[in-house]
């Protein structure tokens, strides 16, 4: 484990990456990352707040669906997330509490692969709303 400890904005910075990956390719992209994860469920908990992030960050409001039997698979997207930012950034291999996993983080840059467990992914099953900038209405006003 690392002795760097990142912060809040370092997990809402990726979150709002992740989401917009979600608005390209569609619901049921696998969040793999503790920390980043603890971050959207402290921001789904406050639907004004976290409609305020999506608004900022120009992303649809998508609801946290949880994965009810969580498997350990290649996450998919990080291709697409590679070709927008660059490398995944320390963030997504942070435990709950910012600590960075440096030898699974080594791991990813060596292969450029993620394969970990997931236990949540954007829905549309509930979508609260969409950010002005995407649209003019809000689809399924909660």
């Amino acid at each position: 484990m690392s002795t760097a400890i990142l912060d809040k904005s370092d997990a809402q910075a990726e979150l709002g990456k992740f989401l917009k990956l979600a608005d390209e390719l569609g619901p049921g992209l696998k969040m793999f990352s503790t920390f980043i994860d603890m971050e959207w469920h402290q921001l789904v908990g406050d639907r004004a707040a976290y409609a305020q992030f999506c608004a900022t960050s120009g992303t649809t409001v998508w609801e946290h669906k949880p994965n009810e039997a969580p498997v350990i698979s290649k996450i998919e997207w990080v291709p697409d997330y590679e070709s927008r930012w660059g490398d995944l950034p320390p963030a997504w291999f942070a435990d709950e509490t910012g600590v960075v996993d440096d030898d699974a983080y080594q791991d990813y840059l060596d292969s450029h692969e993620v394969v970990a467990s997931w236990d949540c992914s954007p829905s549309t099953g509930s979508v609260a709303s969409v950010a002005p900038e995407r649209a003019e209405t809000p689809a399924n006003p909660a």
